[in-house]
């Protein structure tokens, strides 16, 4: 999925002048996407696949050190015999890098958030459910907080009419109201 996300989006980004051409860019975009190191890893897929960087298709006709590499059939049998056994090696770092963004999101996270607790008498808006146009607000109200339950929900009464909303509602689902 995100993956699909971000190649369409690259596509969509090279088709400014070319539109209707989007199968012409496509490999482009795949093997742009293919070998950007990401965030996540500090890795390319490419390398997580394959053990080696790709070699770009402008290396190929000038004479690089990795291009030798790959014209001299004995060392090339010798460097990917390294690339296999190191392919093990670089994948358990990326699994510690991984962890390590995800420890960083996390505590990033705890520190942006706060949870949203609601007293019994407290006015909310409630998040619109179901279907509603674009035009439509996206929180109706107000209703009045008639109790708070012990694992976030809360029990809601209609102002106007003062009967109580069916269901529970999460804080998750609802914002303070300001007279």
């Amino acid at each position: 999925e995100a993956t699909n996300k971000a190649l369409f989006n690259n596509i969509k980004k090279n088709l400014q002048e070319a539109k209707g051409k989007w199968l012409e860019e496509l490999p482009a975009v795949v093997w742009a996407h293919r070998t950007t190191e990401r965030r996540s890893t500090g890795r390319t897929p490419f390398t997580m696949v394959y053990g080696s960087e790709a070699v770009i298709p402008t290396e190929v006709g000038l004479l690089t050190l990795r291009s030798k590499v790959v014209e001299d059939s004995p060392l090339n049998e010798c460097q990917l015999s390294h690339n296999t056994d190191l392919l093990e090696e670089t994948r358990d770092m990326v699994l510690v890098h991984l962890t390590e963004y995800h420890q960083r999101a996390r505590s990033y996270y705890a520190k942006k958030v706060s949870p949203r607790r609601f007293n019994a008498g407290d006015w909310v808006l409630k998040a619109r459910t179901g279907n509603s146009s674009k035009l439509d607000s996206n929180w109706v109200g107000p209703y009045e907080v008639t109790k708070a339950l012990d694992n976030g929900a809360y029990i809601l009464k209609e102002l106007k009419t003062g009967r109580n909303v069916p269901n529970t509602w999460n804080a998750q689902h609802l914002k303070k109201y300001y007279v």
